[in-house]
């Protein structure tokens, strides 16, 4: 056992928040995450019946990559995107190839 952490989760000596956090902003991402990943599944499974597997796994990520880029340019372009681990990332792609 760590002698630096407590016994007891609920000591009332740990903060349970630092400042600045935004709760009820964190829960309402949470649960709105959840209920966009449910609906798409639930629309998938619904088009599944009508339309082509791969064609709804295409739409669905085409829907994906528009908040993505969205992100991409609120965070400085492109150029946010750079690594300094290139030789990491380098394995992991060998990796996920060779794991297949």
């Amino acid at each position: 056992m760590n002698p630096e952490l407590p016994a007891n989760a609920a000591d009332p000596k740990l903060p349970t928040a630092r400042p600045g956090d935004n709760i009820p902003r964190g829960i309402a991402c949470l649960v709105g995450a959840t209920t966009m990943f449910s609906t798409v599944n639930m629309a998938a499974k619904f088009l599944a019946e009508t339309y082509p597997v791969g064609q709804i796994a295409f739409f669905r990520c085409f829907g994906a990559i528009v908040p993505c880029l969205v992100i991409v340019a609120m965070r400085g372009g492109i150029l946010s995107l750079r690594t300094s681990h290139l030789g990491l990332h380098g394995m992991r792609t060998r990796g996920c190839a060779l794991g297949r």
